[in-house]
């Protein structure tokens, strides 16, 4: 089930970047809006899967799979706009998802909305990535 929430995600995010992405903030808006668009969509129980990915070994792989799938897609689409060194990059990514799945499960359950979510994730992508 997470696997196919994440490969729609992916799909969401490729398509929307085709079709824009010319500076750093439009790519925070087309990423956060696919980010919290897809877990929103999921409903409340998007919390209860991600928790339950954390149960095994296995499921935690596939977790980690996805995250990392979604740190390199993020690198890949601010690359022409972000002059950071590599380790503070991945750093940087790292704490964007954090705030990603934080609130995407806030507009999952219905604490904020969508609309929020995805302007505060925009904002804290540029922020953090300017330099």
């Amino acid at each position: 089930m997470y696997q196919d929430y994440d490969e729609k995600q992916t799909e969401s995010m490729r398509k929307a970047l085709e079709s824009g992405g010319n500076t750093i903030e439009d790519v925070a808006v087309i990423l956060s809006t696919a980010y919290v668009d897809c877990a929103a969509s999921s409903g409340p129980e998007y919390g209860a899967i991600t928790a339950a990915l954390s149960g095994t070994d296995e499921m935690e792989e596939l977790l980690l799979a996805c995250r990392t799938s979604f740190l390199e897609e993020c690198r890949d689409a601010f690359a022409p706009f972000v002059k950071l060194p590599k380790r503070k990059i991945q750093a940087v990514l790292v704490g964007i998802l954090g705030a990603a799945e934080a609130l995407s499960q806030s507009a999952a359950a219905g604490r904020v909305s969508r609309q929020n979510a995805t302007k505060a994730l925009s904002q804290i992508m540029v922020g953090s990535l300017k330099e």
